[in-house]
């Protein structure tokens, strides 16, 4: 058999919730859930605002994410001239409404 002929779990089919956040922006809310299955751990962004959508990191994707977010972010807020928030601390979780 090959590769391409073993079906593969899809997301979200007999995975474990390891941890569940979510914060609302105007009249968009975000679900934040950290899952892991049988190839490892991911985080699943999913944004409901009359439809849904989602998008999922695999845990060996999360610096290069948080990395490059955090550099559009910065830029978006040096293009409004607004100052920036300090980074979270190592270690220290973020805080959601």
């Amino acid at each position: 058999m090959k590769d391409r002929d073993v079906m593969k779990p899809r997301p979200g089919i007999g995975d474990d919730t390891l941890s569940t956040q979510q914060m609302r922006v105007e009249q968009k809310r975000f679900f934040f859930d950290l899952k892991e299955n049988s190839q490892g751990r991911y985080l699943r962004i999913t944004e409901r605002s009359g439809g849904k959508s989602a998008i999922v990191v695999p845990e060996s994707g999360w610096e290069l994410f948080a990395q490059v977010l955090t550099e559009v972010l910065e830029k978006a807020g040096r293009m409004r001239g607004t100052p920036q928030p300090e980074p979270p601390r190592e270690g220290t979780p973020p805080e959601f409404d």
